[in-house]
């Protein structure tokens, strides 16, 4: 794994020891996705923020997955993804077609076509 080594100076502080950014990994992401079907809805809490995945039911045995936001503190984890995998895991097992109108759901299912081929709408 990649690490970054930063050092903090001030022309006026001593040198400080270097601290180490790592980037995030989604494997150690305790991650814990709720359904609420009555709002239509996926969400994933963390202790830093929230992510949702918003969907509609247009019609009988279609699911539009219409709206994701992950709050900025959790940006670049993987929480928009797995919030995208348990909606499609969800059209899976409820045997409805999926389409994506939100951008980011679109972008997802286009690079996992593969996998989610039979969920997705035409």
């Amino acid at each position: 794994m990649l690490t970054q080594i930063c050092r903090r100076r001030s022309p006026a502080a001593p040198q400080t020891p270097p601290f180490v950014l790592q980037p995030p990994t989604n494997q150690s992401l305790p991650m814990s996705i709720q359904h609420d079907s009555a709002a239509h809805r996926f969400t994933a809490t963390q202790p830093e923020g929230t992510g949702e995945l918003v969907y509609e039911l247009p019609k009988t045995g279609v699911i539009d997955f219409v709206h994701t936001f992950v709050d900025e503190a959790l940006r670049g984890q993987g929480v928009a993804d797995e919030l995208a995998r348990a909606g499609l895991a969800y059209a899976r097992a409820q045997h409805l077609k999926a389409r994506t109108t939100c951008s980011f759901m679109a972008s997802f299912a286009q690079r996992h076509h593969a996998e989610y081929a039979d969920v997705l709408a035409a």
